[in-house]
């Protein structure tokens, strides 16, 4: 009996992980460790950063090899209020992690009872900070390169 060849779906995978989550598009000259503390700051929470979390990109070089650009993820969970938050940093020299989305510089993943809701909170509150040039909602299904962020 051949074996059966399983293909794994991508968008199925991408919208599993998108579901009951809203976004943040966040334009910021802050280097990521700087941007966290002020969003622990202002918002009071409390974003960390594990390396082997970053995202890794390939990208092929003039060579035989390929480059590799990481970005860096920081994550906050709160176990009593059953939230998640997951801030990407979108860009790495030359390097987009979802090039359709160019202007922004971090993307930030909101996973709460009222993820919608709470997003726009959030980004009265962003737009309100000095260091934040830009923040807004941005819909998952906007994403063409939306599987680079599922970790």
């Amino acid at each position: 009996m051949a074996a059966k060849k399983q293909i794994l779906d991508l968008a199925l995978v991408e919208d599993d992980f998108f579901e009951g989550a809203a976004l943040i598009g966040i334009a910021s000259p802050l280097p990521p460790s700087r941007l966290c503390w002020t969003l622990n700051r202002a918002f009071d929470l409390q974003f960390s950063r594990e390396p082997e979390q970053d995202l890794c990109m390939s990208t092929p070089a003039r060579s035989d090899h390929s480059l590799e650009h990481y970005f860096p993820v920081f994550q906050y969970q709160s176990i009593q209020e059953a939230t998640s938050y997951t801030l990407y940093r979108l860009k790495t020299g030359q390097e987009s992690l979802l090039p359709e989305l160019l202007q922004m510089d971090y993307m930030w993943m909101l996973r709460t009872n009222t993820p919608e809701e709470d997003a726009d909170l959030y980004v009265r509150g962003l737009r309100q900070l000095a260091e934040v040039q830009m923040a807004q909602v941005i819909e998952a299904h906007q994403l063409t390169n939306g599987a680079n962020l599922v970790m």
